[in-house]
């Protein structure tokens, strides 16, 4: 009877152990300890952690600029050859408005016989 009861409780607690440590096999040991700790991770597991506050550095990093107009024009010469204008700056500068005429285009193509199946 005594041995029936200890299996009982024994057969649990063994492929609960059995399955941690297949987790720490799988992931990191870390990983599973704060699973079973902090449950699935959310927003608020910030409160759990020491926080430390950010100080701004009294010396900031400044990208270097160094543009290369000649390069990234040269990247679109083909295009723009294609496109029939003269220039880059003439592409650059018309290829802007293309977009927003399409977006109004659109509409009104949806928009025309939404409005004539309406009786005026």
């Amino acid at each position: 009877m005594r041995k029936a009861i200890l299996i009982t409780l024994s057969a649990p607690l063994a492929v609960v152990l059995l399955l941690v440590i297949v987790l720490s096999v799988m992931y990191s040991p870390v990983y599973v300890y704060r699973l079973i700790r902090f449950n699935v991770a959310d927003v608020y597991d910030y409160q759990y952690f020491e926080n430390r506050k950010i100080k701004g550095s009294h010396q900031t990093f400044d990208f270097a600029v160094h543009p290369d107009e000649p390069f990234v024009e040269s990247l679109f010469q083909e295009r723009v050859k294609k496109s029939g204008f003269d220039s880059f700056d003439q592409w650059a500068k018309e290829s802007q408005t293309f977009l927003p005429n399409l977006y109004r285009i659109t509409n009104m193509i949806i928009a025309i016989p939404i409005i004539c199946s309406y009786p005026c």
